[in-house]
């Protein structure tokens, strides 16, 4: 397995008994940084969606995993290459027909909050 600051903190992120901590050691986003940004964007809605939480507008932009330790974003191809080129260890395409569309998973361990709001108003942009 390949180590990186991302998924150390991820790995941390699952083992730990609190990682309400680790948000401020590390400065990563939290699953409660990702519902009180999404849900602070006009029209959002919380919705259950198959085993995730979706978060939509018109259509859902971003859904959060069942751990709450990553997310996936609604973006198109362009957006998709934006943000994976720019942070390619917090950014991932997904491996499938959903990716090859822009789907995009982002580890909150491993973007700030300031980050995690570009991205989620990005998402968020493109479902009105």
């Amino acid at each position: 397995m390949v180590s990186s600051p991302a998924v150390d903190r991820l790995d941390l992120a699952r083992t730990t008994n609190d990682p309400s901590g680790l948000e401020e050691e590390f400065g990563m986003a939290t699953d409660k940084d990702f519902e009180r940004i999404a849900l602070s964007l006009p029209g959002t809605e919380a919705r259950p969606h198959v085993d995730r939480t979706a978060y939509r507008v018109r259509r859902i932009y971003a859904t959060l995993a069942p751990d709450r330790l990553t997310a996936n974003l609604m973006y198109g191809p362009s957006d998709q290459t934006r943000f994976c080129a720019a942070r390619p260890d917090a950014f991932i395409p997904l491996p499938n027909k959903w990716g090859d569309k822009g789907a995009t998973t982002v580890v909150l361990a491993a973007v700030t909050e300031e980050e995690l709001r570009e991205a989620l108003e990005r998402a968020w942009e493109l479902h009105q």
